[in-house]
């Protein structure tokens, strides 16, 4: 048995237990100190797309545009299921009109 992945499909790890301890303060919209204590678990584990997205939703938020696009770039390539979310998510609002944004996403 299988928790958290599709009927007849393997569960891909995106990262959420490294993530969680951070969910509160994206909450409080403390999007900053997120950006801040985020990096380094993205440079240790650069695997998760969930944390790419999560970075590059925040660094949007910030006001961290590059930064944003380089990040979201990144989940996508890691994991296509995170394009949808970029479609709809309203943190990478301060970045859809930024060059590059539809190109990343499509």
């Amino acid at each position: 048995m299988v928790v958290g992945a599709p009927s007849g499909k393997p569960y891909e790890a995106r990262g959420w237990e490294l993530w969680a301890p951070l969910f509160p303060l994206y909450q409080q919209g403390k999007h900053a100190e997120v950006v801040e204590r985020l990096r380094p678990i993205v440079e240790a584990h650069p695997r998760y797309p969930l944390l790419f997205f999560n970075l590059a939703c925040c660094e949007s938020m910030t006001g961290e545009k590059e930064a944003a696009l380089d990040h979201l770039r990144r989940a996508l390539e890691l994991s296509d299921e995170f394009r949808a979310y970029a479609r709809e998510d309203s943190d990478l609002d301060p970045i859809r009109d930024e060059p590059g944004f539809r190109e990343i996403v499509g």
